[in-house]
């Protein structure tokens, strides 16, 4: 693996190791195989020159902030549902259609599913995905964006990171998209990913009352389904705080880095990845 002489630091980090290892149930040659594939993808987004920088504002997403702050549509809320999962909210009627641009809404997606890793009940409860579908609008190449997104956050959840999705609730879909697009999606998903997926559809009052039933009472969803928390996209007060966070981190990853043994973490070691990235190229 390239990354492991670009960056040894990161592929040997003894936290995110354990947390592919938990992802995939302790099997450690599936977690060293989900460990190559995220590797793989990142190359791929973020290219050569930024792929094993520093997953940091500062770092590989450098060059991203300013778009993020432009382009807000996808954060997590500040408060858990009723089972203690983090819970994104989006809607992607709020993005600029005439500004987007594939390649970093990728990016910004990457980043986004990175800074879920960082909390454990992400790969041990799940993360829980609001949509609120009813803005939705522009021509041929937002609708092609989009898709592309989904495919990469579906790609991303099940594949890539050390993550697991619990439930996807699309808020507000058109009469159409409830009785026609959703019934046939959930019929070629599958037993379990119907499970996951939910629409809620009907008056804002119904929407909420239908939400409460998946633990997502309406004291902790934003004003813009018409819970109680004042969420603004804007992101500019997370950017802050995400940067401050980095810096903290980076001020003390020397120290974690060298305390400790983590011998659970080590079962992802280098043999596996080695077999791993064999099996990838066979």
């Amino acid at each position: 693996l390239r990354a492991v002489a670009q960056c040894p630091d990161q592929v040997a980090d003894r936290t995110r190791r354990l947390a592919f290892l938990e992802r995939d149930a302790f099997d450690a040659k599936s977690a060293a195989r989900r460990m190559i594939r995220y590797w793989k993808e990142r190359l791929r987004v973020f290219g050569q020159d930024r792929a094993y920088l520093p997953m940091t504002l500062h770092g590989a997403m450098k060059d991203e902030v300013t778009y993020l702050l432009a382009n807000p549509h996808s954060r997590p809320l500040r408060d858990r549902d009723d089972a203690g999962r983090l819970v994104i909210y989006s809607d992607p009627g709020a993005m600029n259609g005439a500004a987007l641009v594939e390649a970093r809404e990728l990016r910004v997606l990457w980043y986004l599913f990175e800074t879920l890793c960082e909390d454990p009940a992400s790969f041990r409860k799940g993360v829980v995905f609001v949509v609120d579908v009813r803005n939705i609008s522009g021509g041929p190449r937002v609708k092609s964006i989009n898709k592309s997104l989904t495919e990469a956050r579906h790609s991303f959840i099940n594949d890539v990171f050390p993550i697991k999705s619990a439930t996807r609730h699309f808020c507000h879909p058109s009469a159409f998209a409830y009785y026609v697009v959703f019934p046939f999606i959930k019929f070629t998903a599958g037993r379990s990913g119907r499970q996951r997926l939910k629409e809620h559809y009907g008056t804002e009052e119904e929407v909420l009352k239908s939400l409460a039933q998946y633990g997502l009472p309406r004291r902790i969803l934003p004003t813009q389904l018409g819970g109680e928390v004042e969420f603004d996209l804007d992101c500019k007060a997370w950017v802050h705080e995400r940067l401050a966070q980095e810096y903290a981190a980076s001020s003390t990853s020397s120290i974690n880095a060298s305390s400790g043994d983590d011998r659970s973490a080590s079962k992802v070691s280098q043999s596996s990845i080695s077999e791993a990235a064999s099996a990838e190229h066979a």
